[in-house]
């Protein structure tokens, strides 16, 4: 997961939706990342969201998705890792 949070972009721009997530989920994501200075650039901050989530890789992936593709989400210039961009992560 960690790994997979750190080129979230990248992934993303190449994969189709595979299915959506619920808005439930989708909160319980964005409040992890925003526990964590609603930014996710490291392992820690990564280990983090998936344990206060319990999601699997899978699930988290397409929650990011879904971040990402309606904006909610960006992945910073660094090219590396996801940032809000909504609510207190503005």
């Amino acid at each position: 997961m960690r790994q997979y949070l750190l080129a979230a972009g990248l992934v993303a721009v190449a994969t189709p939706l595979a299915a959506q997530p619920t808005e439930s989920e989708i909160e319980r994501f964005i409040a992890a990342v925003e526990a964590v200075g609603c930014e996710v650039q490291t392992d820690a901050h990564a280990l983090a969201v998936e344990e206060a989530t319990g999601f699997s890789d899978a699930k988290l992936a397409e929650i990011v998705e879904v971040l990402l593709a309606s904006g909610r989400a960006e992945v910073p210039s660094s090219m590396e890792g996801l940032r809000l961009t909504t609510g207190p992560c503005t």
